[in-house]
């Protein structure tokens, strides 16, 4: 979700989207300690794991790389 559409939300919604995030970001970290996937190849995981689109897990996973990183 960019910018401009978290703008619109509820306080509610927004607070189910950082609830979703961090679900992902758990996921994303449990993930990387089981070895089970080079995290480059993590984006299918994620797809499948949430039920969301190429495009969603593409910018959570990119949010979550930046974001380790730090």
């Amino acid at each position: 979700m960019k910018g401009k559409d978290l703008q619109m939300l509820s306080q509610d919604e927004m607070n189910d989207w950082l609830q979703f995030k961090l679900d992902c970001f758990n996921y994303l970290d449990e993930l990387r300690e089981s070895g089970q996937t080079n995290m480059f190849g993590a984006r299918p995981y994620l797809m499948e794991q949430f039920d969301i689109s190429k495009n969603e897990a593409t910018d959570i996973l990119s949010e979550w790389m930046k974001a380790y990183r730090a």
